[in-house]
This record gives C-alpha cells, sequence and structure tokens, in this order.
C-alpha cells in the first residue's frame, strides 16, 4: 500500500477527513479498480469512476496473439491474446473497419489487409495481406501470418484495434514503443 500526505504531501493542512480511494492493480499489472470511495467531495469519485475502464496499457513484449479461441466478446482483453477474435467481429461494423483499416495502411504502408478467419470448429487466426510491390496501386500480394511477423504489427493492430471500438474517450499507455516500432512506424502511431 501507498499513502500520500493530503493535501499537497503534507505542505498545508487540509480537513480532518480528507477524502480517499484505494486503487487495486490487477497481478498482471494490465487493469486495476478503484473501491472505498470515502469523502463528502464527489471528486475522488468522480476520478476513480471515471478512469475506472478507460485506461489501456500496453507493454513492450511480444504477444502471442495469431491465433485464438473464437468468442462473443467484442472487448480486447488486456493481453490481447483474443485479438483475432475480435478482429473477425469487426467487419460486422463497417464504420470501424474502414477506419481500422485505414489506419493499418496509415502506419503500415506496405500491409493491403488483415484477414481474420476462422480455422478448424472453435479458433480463428490472423494474416497480414502484404502490398503487391510490383503494382503501382495497392494490391493484394502475399499473406503472412501474423505469428510470423514482427511484434510491432501485432502491438499495432491491438492498439488501434482499441481506438477505433472505443465507445468512450480511452488513456493509451504505449511501454517503451521504440522497442517494438521503427521510429516513423512510431511516429505515424502516436
Amino acid at each position: 500500500g501507498w499513502n500520500s500526505k493530503y493535501p499537497s504531501h503534507g505542505l498545508f493542512e487540509g480537513p480532518a477527513n480528507p477524502p480517499s480511494v484505494l486503487v487495486n492493480v490487477n497481478a498482471d499489472r494490465q487493469g486495476w479498480t478503484a473501491t472505498d470511495i470515502t469523502s463528502g467531495d464527489s471528486l475522488p469519485g468522480f476520478i476513480a469512476g471515471g478512469l475506472e475502464n478507460s485506461i489501456y496499457g500496453f507493454r513492450a513484449e511480444r504477444l502471442n496473439v495469431g491465433e485464438s479461441a473464437i468468442g462473443d466478446s467484442a472487448l480486447l482483453l488486456p493481453d490481447a491474446s483474443n485479438l483475432p477474435s475480435v478482429l473477425l467481429q469487426l467487419p460486422g461494423s463497417p464504420g470501424a473497419h474502414d477506419r481500422y483499416l485505414t489506419l493499418i495502411r496509415e502506419i503500415f504502408p506496405s500491409i493491403y489487409r488483415i484477414s481474420a478467419r476462422p480455422i478448424g470448429s472453435n479458433m480463428a487466426k490472423i494474416e497480414i495481406i502484404m502490398n503487391d510491390s510490383e503494382s503501382d496501386q495497392p494490391s493484394p500480394g502475399i499473406n503472412v501470418p501474423l505469428s510470423e511477423s514482427g511484434t510491432g504489427i501485432s502491438q499495432v493492430l491491438a492498439m488501434v484495434y482499441v481506438t477505433v471500438t472505443a465507445e468512450t474517450p480511452r488513456i493509451i499507455i504505449i511501454d517503451e514503443p521504440n522497442s517494438f516500432l521503427h521510429p516513423g512506424a512510431a511516429k505515424k502511431l502516436l
């Protein structure tokens, strides 16, 4: 646990019963909840309630997200392990799907399309369809499984998915983007 002197780390006197909130961080450090909000002031409750479902953190590690079980939820899990499943559902929302492909192509011009397709009875797989380098116009070239693509591609696919499907504004925290993205792609992503 951690406590801060209130207000302003003890630099001046505060009320006898200061406002407080208990923030519980998940063991995987990918989510948190705010509880035990005590105060007549609604600011701690407002901040805790407003931020609880609006922060999404991405770590600088290789995500093993090339294949996943097909599920019903369109919400991406914190470790992005269900990315194939949620991308499989994305064409059902044409506006979000179009924005998704546009942003991916802007960050990675060599990508023509992202394809999520069912494999087997309950599994989905992501393939990257590269642009045909022989053509002057965008056109499909070779297919590459996401599992054989660079770390940066899976990270960006997950980040862009969160961005285009969020119903409310989200705070996205990216840990060490320079460790998995080329500087040009990181600049376009931001």
